[in-house]
């Protein structure tokens, strides 16, 4: 123990006297000698600069069409999605998870006091729905209805004036 301790404070006195030597030789600072301001200035020219460049803006792409009802309403289709697909040659009633009747009662939900006139399969892309129609008041609404969830996905409301 007694010699770890003198071998840390023998170091530590190392480095001390290093250091001092070290501040001791330090480079003689340089005297300063004034000089008189010029009274011309020598400014750098730069290089021949290009011409800048125009670039012409694009024009403005032209509005879309206005779509008419009929293509609104394709786009309306193309975007409905279901949860039943459609298997070619198999029996709709197997497919669907959910009953003409609960389909029916998901119409009376949406629109109590109404009268259902008709409630049918119908195939959207490739997915399987009931198609509800029904009456209230003076009004015809169909109403596309998930064949596996229950869920309305699309009404179409028309007047009958």
């Amino acid at each position: 123990m007694h010699r770890l301790l003198a071998l840390l404070s023998t170091s530590a006195l190392l480095l001390l006297s290093t250091h001092a030597l070290f501040a001791q030789e330090k480079a003689p600072e340089t005297p300063v000698t004034p000089t008189t301001p010029s009274t011309e200035t020598t400014v750098p020219v730069p290089p021949e600069m290009p011409e800048p460049v125009t670039v012409p803006t694009p024009p403005t792409p032209p509005a879309a069409p206005e779509m008419t009802p009929a293509e609104k309403e394709a786009a309306e289709y193309r975007a409905i999605v279901g949860t039943v697909r459609v298997v070619p040659g198999a029996e709709r009633s197997s497919l669907a998870t959910v009953t003409p009747e609960a389909a029916r009662a998901t119409a009376l939900e949406h629109y109590p006091g109404a009268e259902v006139d008709d409630v049918e399969f119908e195939e959207v892309n490739g997915y399987l729905f009931y198609e509800v129609e029904i009456e209230i008041g003076n009004r015809e609404i169909e109403l596309l209805i998930d064949a596996g969830s229950g869920v309305v996905v699309r009404t179409e409301i028309e007047d009958d004036d």
